[in-house]
């Protein structure tokens, strides 16, 4: 990673996939967390967004440095007095010719500068980390969304598989509604009503199929991958209380770290 401390704030995330279970076939909720950190564009963004507060370091620095200008510069000149006599003495002038070069180099160093070169640079220390922290912060978001669409898909697999048992079921009750109707034991209205009840079964599969699909679609968007053979993943823990919550929210939400970083970076640009 090109970032340092939203590693500190990712220990909760990466705590979360290593306590996921991994299967033996099919994909787990780890696999989709590791493949979006490796290809979601968002987060490649986001890292080099963060890169450039690293080169504010590096400005920063070289303000107390010492600085070497060189200049140089190369001339000639050239005289011909036979240009400027009569014809009748041409010959009789002279050439001249003279070449002149300068060369300079400058080597200057901040003696005192009351502590600006300090500030900038703490200034600069504090961007990189709010720049850090809000690459975390961004992780996390896209984490969120990749487990509520990971959710999503299993969800909605799961829907699909109890609207086909159900066609199926119906399918059964109007074959044997038909086959009652043909040896007189129903009515041609029981036949009916049992077709409508399998043909509204039909569309709820249907509808729950295309929201499958979508749910699908969601998911490659933000894995980069289509699902597979998705594993519901084991129930996670969660803090007892709300106090604890929250005392873990303080302490570790990259969010409002990153605040806390800019508010700095800001404070020592008004001492510089």
């Amino acid at each position: 990673m090109s970032f340092k401390s939203g590693l500190k704030s990712g220990v909760v995330g990466v705590c979360l996939i290593a306590a996921l279970p991994l299967a033996a076939h099919g994909q787990s909720l780890a696999d989709a967390l590791i493949t979006t950190e490796a290809t979601n564009p968002q987060l490649d963004s986001g890292r080099a967004d963060a890169g450039i507060a690293d080169e504010a370091l590096q400005q920063a620095r070289a303000a107390g440095r010492t600085s070497v200008n060189i200049t140089a510069s190369a001339g000639g000149q050239a005289t011909d007095s036979n240009r400027e006599i009569p014809a009748a003495f041409a010959g009789a002038g002279f050439n001249t010719e003279a070449g002149v070069a300068n060369a300079a180099i400058e080597a200057a160093r901040p003696i005192y500068t009351s502590g600006r070169v300090p500030a900038g640079i703490r200034s600069a220390k504090a961007g990189i980390e709010a720049a850090d922290l809000g690459v975390e912060d961004l992780r996390q978001s896209i984490f969120f969304d990749v487990v509520a669409a990971y959710m999503d898909v299993i969800r909605d697999t799961e829907a699909v598989r109890i609207r086909k048992n159900n066609v199926d079921v119906l399918a059964e009750q109007f074959r044997a509604a038909q086959d009652r109707f043909d040896v007189g034991v129903v009515t041609r209205t029981d036949v009916k009503l049992s077709e409508a009840r399998l043909e509204g079964a039909r569309a709820n599969e249907a509808s729950a199929q295309a929201q499958l699909e979508s749910s699908r679609a969601n998911y490659g968007f933000l894995v980069g991958d289509r699902p597979g053979d998705l594993v519901s993943p084991a129930a996670l823990g969660t803090p007892a209380t709300l106090e604890d919550t929250l005392a873990i929210v303080l302490l570790d939400n990259p969010s409002l770290n990153a605040a806390k970083a800019n508010e700095r970076a800001v404070a020592e640009q008004v001492k510089v």
